[in-house]
């Protein structure tokens, strides 16, 4: 939870960091929209409020020893008008793998409560069955979408042949959190030994827990073989022309976005963040084929723990030499070098550099190359 100082801060849309803490204020994408700032972790909670109940008075006539159907209850308690996107829906039982569950819809509104269902295997034996749940749950704001997925956990008791008992249990996806249990169980009374029927029809609310294994397991957030890119990376200015860029640090932008282009940066006075000419090496600036570079030719972003970098020209850009359309994203990795002209004019490219530590990107280094001689 941000400090309330952040959130007054805030509120200046000029502001980058917080005159009461010092923190940088890491807006949502939709700030405009919903006023939330992101937790330690990129979530938003203002737009992001789920809340999982598994409805008790939906189940009836389940046979012991068969398969256990759950009615699950998803709501959207967002405090504004933002709707949320299901992704996906998962179960596993006793650890196993996870296996997809079918999806009847896929987008819930605000203060809206919509049903979803998972099965549980055959109960064949006495004793604690253990049943996980996974949801990937998105939020969107224009071109740009943010995933995130929780886990809840139920612990199914199967007492002898009579009777089964459904109860609570909190799983924390192996984060490093404690675990612990809610006990909350209603029960399911035997009816000659072959059905059994709900006694406590009160809906029980399952406890969400954010899973950010399962993000990158599934390829929901970052990449397992890239190292993780969190909203506060510190990104580097090198080679630019001093005031076309930024200040050295994490994007506090109003939106979290960077533009990259052709314009003024906005130190001097214009609308982009970082601007780009096309040089040769401590030359003058070739205004031909600046003219070739769009005045917004890039955005630039953190997005699902991956640096994003996003083609707003016409014309396309290059990045490792490869041609890229307008409209089209891709998530930059240490090593790559993007460009708004081609290598055959290739007065202008950006290196990117990656500095890690325990898989988790530190340092994030922009380095502009200006050419070395006309047309090289």
């Amino acid at each position: 939870m941000q400090p309330t100082c952040c959130y007054r801060a805030a509120l200046d849309l000029e502001a980058g960091f917080c005159d009461g803490c010092g923190k940088p204020l890491l807006r949502c994408a939709a700030f405009e929209e919903c006023g939330g700032l992101l937790d330690e972790r990129g979530a938003c909670g203002v737009c992001v409020a789920p809340e999982l109940t598994l409805d008790a008075g939906g189940v009836r006539d389940v046979k012991v020893g068969g398969a256990l159907t759950l009615p699950l209850l998803l709501r959207n308690t967002a405090s504004i008008g933002r709707p949320l996107f299901v992704k996906g829906l998962w179960t596993r039982e006793a650890g196993g793998d996870w296996e997809t569950a079918d999806l009847p819809w896929d987008r819930l509104d605000a203060g809206e409560t919509a049903p979803l269902s998972v099965r549980a295997q055959a109960l064949d034996r006495a004793g604690e069955h253990q049943l996980e749940i996974g949801l990937a749950l998105a939020t969107r704001w224009r071109w740009r979408e943010e995933v995130l997925a929780y886990t809840a956990g139920l612990a199914i008791t199967v007492e002898g042949d009579e009777q089964l008992t459904v109860q609570q249990n909190i799983t924390y996806a192996g984060d490093g959190q404690q675990t612990g249990t809610i006990y909350a169980p209603f029960r399911f009374q035997s009816e000659g030994g072959r059905r059994s029927t709900i006694l406590d029809t009160k809906p029980k609310v399952l406890p969400l827990t954010r899973a950010s294994r399962l993000e990158r397991a599934f390829g929901l957030r970052g990449d397992t073989s890239l190292p993780t890119v969190p909203r506060n990376v510190r990104i580097l200015w090198d080679g630019f022309v001093p005031g076309s860029t930024p200040s050295d640090g994490p994007i506090v932008t109003a939106d979290g976005l960077l533009s990259l282009g052709r314009a003024r940066a906005r130190m001097a006075g214009g609308a982009n963040d970082v601007r780009l000419l096309a040089q040769v090496h401590e030359g003058p600036i070739d205004q031909e084929n600046s003219r070739s570079i769009s005045r917004q030719h890039f955005s630039l972003c953190v997005e699902n723990d991956r640096l994003v970098l996003r083609v707003e020209s016409e014309r396309g850009a290059w990045v490792n030499d490869h041609h890229v359309a307008r409209g089209t994203s891709v998530a930059l990795k240490d090593g790559d070098r993007f460009s708004p002209l081609p290598r055959g004019q290739g007065l202008l490219s950006v290196n990117v550099r990656f500095e890690e530590n325990h898989g988790v990107a530190d340092t994030v280094t922009l380095q502009r190359r200006p050419g070395t001689r006309p047309g090289a």
